[in-house]
């Protein structure tokens, strides 16, 4: 990994979006080299909240409960819950498989990490897989957009940047479980068409709470208001499902560091407002997210994240290549 510094400064925070050329063919060469790491803690305050929703196809319903309190008597997790999910728990003859294990409100803490990856590996330990059945759905308290303007800020950058973060949140894969389109629908599109409507604050929350009516979105406002209060959340349902907690980590920074950017008083308007000159609902479409779009990424990149680690980690994963870039 030390060959990558070649390019960036270690300890600092560079522009990736310049790179030349070549220097970023072999930039892109060196980053496929990383393995991303599992930290004690993000660069994330303390006060944000967030949730999992972990699904799992396979393993044994009854000894993965059993499994699960036997982490809470010993205190390894406090009140994670396991459920049956319609879309994942399957039943035969011989038992009941599969589920979904619901974290507690989780903050940025030592703790709180080591329950996360306390309970993937547990799943492990009994066999479960995240395949194609699976999401992995993310909640984030809406006290993290602090503003109208921030939460106007925030849906501009999904709307740009959709293809970028649904490729992201592919996890470990190229491509997007089977029926994403079906549970975690692209809502780009239909946030671009209702930006017209919101010319005062009353018109932003009339959109938030109805832009999903129609079928499950990637994004959905459904528990969401922009004037917070007790259990509001913002719902991110597009991650494939994983029961690798590297990713569920390397997923929750992005997406809240996506979410922090939005109350960024030094918010590139001009960036957002060129791109959303030039946005076409025809171009923002699934079938396109698969694709590589290097400019994009790097820019994104640029524009959330305060550190060089935060952005080659989130780089790594989205330009995916080899898998084996998970270091337990």
């Amino acid at each position: 990994m030390e060959a990558i510094y070649e390019f960036i400064n270690k300890n600092g925070c560079d522009s990736l979006k310049i790179f030349k050329e070549v220097d970023l063919d072999n930039f892109l060469m060196l980053l496929k080299q990383i393995k991303i790491k599992y930290k004690d803690n993000l660069n994330i305050p303390l006060n944000l909240t967030f949730g999992c929703e972990i699904e799992f196809e396979l393993a044994d319903y009854k000894q993965v409960k059993e499994a699960l309190e036997t982490l809470i008597k010993k205190n390894k997790v406090q009140n994670w819950l396991l459920e049956k999910e319609e879309f994942v728990t399957k039943t035969d003859l011989t038992g009941v498989y599969g589920g979904e294990i619901d974290s507690p409100i989780l903050n940025n803490t030592k703790d709180n990490w080591l329950e996360l990856k306390a309970v993937c590996e547990m799943l492990k330990e009994n066999k479960a897989l995240a395949l194609n059945e699976c999401g992995a759905h993310i909640h984030v308290g809406t006290q993290i957009l602090e503003s109208p303007k921030a939460w106007l800020n925030f849906i501009k950058l999904w709307i740009i940047y959709e293809k970028i973060i649904y490729r992201f949140s592919y996890g470990l894969n190229e491509l997007p479980r089977t029926k994403i389109d079906f549970y975690a629908h692209p809502i780009g599109n239909s946030l671009f068409r209702s930006l017209k409507d919101i010319k005062y604050e009353q018109d932003l929350k009339i959109i938030l709470n109805n832009i999903c009516f129609q079928m499950p979105v990637g994004l959905n406002f459904n528990n969401a208001s922009i004037y917070p209060k007790d259990k509001n959340t913002i719902e991110i349902r597009c991650p494939n499902g994983t029961i690798e907690p590297i990713i569920w980590q390397n997923n929750i920074n992005f997406f809240i560091k996506l979410l922090m950017y939005a109350n960024n008083p030094n918010f590139d308007n001009d960036i957002i407002d060129y791109h959303l000159k030039k946005y076409t609902t025809s171009q923002n479409v699934l079938s396109k997210f698969n694709q590589v779009y290097y400019d994009e990424a790097l820019e994104l990149s640029d524009l959330i994240f305060d550190n060089n680690l935060d952005k080659l980690y989130f780089l790594r994963q989205y330009f995916k290549g080899d898998k084996q870039f998970i270091l337990k």
